[in-house]
C-alpha cells in the first residue's frame, strides 16, 4: 500500500528539489545575465580602444563558469525529481533511476567540458 504522507526519503528530495529550483532561477534571472553584460562590456570597451582582450577572455571564462554550474544545478534537479517519481523498491523504477543518472552524468560531463 502506498503512503500517503511524505516519508523523511521524500521529504529530503522535495527540499533538494525545491533548493534546486531556487538555484535555477537565480542563475538564470541573474548570474547568466550579470556574466553576459560583463562580457558585452568587454568587448565594446576593447573594441573602442579603452580595454584589453584579456578582460574579455576572462569575462567569457566567468560566462561560462555561470553556464556549467547551471547545468550542474539543472542535472542535480533532474536526479532529485526523478528519484521522487520512483518507488525505492521496483525493479522497473531501479532502471529508470539509473538511467536518470547516466543522464544526469552526462549532463554534468558537457557542462565540465564547455568550462
Amino acid at each position: 500500500m502506498r503512503r500517503l504522507w511524505p516519508g523523511p526519503r521524500q521529504r529530503g528530495l522535495g527540499v533538494g528539489l525545491s533548493r534546486a529550483d531556487s538555484q535555477i532561477e537565480r542563475y538564470r534571472q541573474a548570474i547568466l545575465p550579470q556574466t553576459s553584460a560583463a562580457i558585452d562590456a568587454a568587448r565594446s570597451a576593447y573594441l573602442a580602444g579603452r580595454g584589453d582582450f584579456t578582460t574579455v577572455i576572462l569575462d567569457f571564462k566567468e560566462w561560462l563558469d555561470a553556464r556549467a554550474q547551471l547545468a550542474m544545478r539543472e542535472s542535480e534537479r533532474y536526479i532529485a525529481w526523478s528519484e521522487l517519481q520512483v518507488p525505492r523498491r521496483s525493479t522497473n523504477g531501479e532502471r529508470t533511476m539509473k538511467k536518470a543518472h547516466q543522464t544526469a552524468r552526462l549532463i554534468l560531463a558537457a557542462a565540465l567540458a564547455l568550462s
